[in-house]
């Protein structure tokens, strides 16, 4: 059986939204997006029934609220949520504004650096060989 983790990931590049679908979806999980802090926090309000089974966010958001802003606010809703942020320049400022237990994703990063990071926070998945939808029906 093919189970699919749900993830909301914020980040504001549209590039880097549709690599992140793809290479997401590919490795098992169901992303969801979020372009603005405002944005994730209105995801994470509709998540009580079907909660997200980790945040990936980029610290470095357009907007007036940045990616810390958007982990506080899902830190507060789902207090164990796991959190990946990523950034390219302001991984400094993690000590005294990210949440505790935070993972960091330096960008650019390699695909398999996040992939393993959120293997790591969110726990064994089963694999999907794609073998389930050509088997022979009993």
């Amino acid at each position: 059986m093919f189970t699919e983790r749900r993830i909301l990931v914020v980040e504001d590049e549209s590039l880097v939204r549709a690599l992140l679908d793809i290479l997401l979806s590919s490795s098992g999980y169901m992303p969801m997006f979020a372009e603005t802090a405002a944005q994730a926090c209105l995801a994470i309000d509709g998540a009580e029934l079907i909660p997200f089974s980790a945040l990936v966010v980029d610290i470095d958001l357009k907007g007036p609220r940045d990616g810390f802003e958007a982990a506080d606010y899902a830190r507060a809703a789902f207090p164990d949520l796991p959190v990946i942020y990523t950034t390219g320049g302001s991984q400094h400022l993690i000590p005294s504004r990210g949440v505790p237990g935070a993972v960091l994703v330096a960008k650019p990063y390699q695909p398999e650096e996040l992939i393993a990071a959120l293997d790591r926070l969110t726990g064994p998945k089963a694999a999907n060989t794609g073998d389930e939808l050509f088997a022979p029906q009993a």
